[in-house]
């Protein structure tokens, strides 16, 4: 039990350490396409995923854009466009 927790609170201190470099990226750099990968980059990370994406929507369109792909398939959905659901 003891060990369960002492491994629970190294990974939530690991967790809180990322959000923190993550702060410190907001305020480091102008670059967007920079600080979405960092973003994509810990999230991954903090999540113990294999691969992530973040989306953003173009506005005269309505597509989503695959902006940051993180994974084995990152080169084939790079760039890629979603219509958004339609109700």
């Amino acid at each position: 039990m003891k060990a369960r927790t002492l491994d629970e609170s190294e990974w939530r201190a690991r967790q809180l350490a990322k959000l923190n470099e993550i702060g410190i990226s907001l305020t480091s750099t102008l670059d967007l396409k920079v600080l979405l990968n960092q973003i994509m980059q810990s999230a991954v990370e903090i999540l113990n995923c294999d691969a992530g994406s973040l989306f953003l929507v173009d506005p005269h369109t309505e597509e989503l854009i695959f902006e940051v792909v993180l994974g084995p398939v990152a080169d084939d959905l790079a760039g890629s466009r979603l219509p958004l659901a339609q109700d």
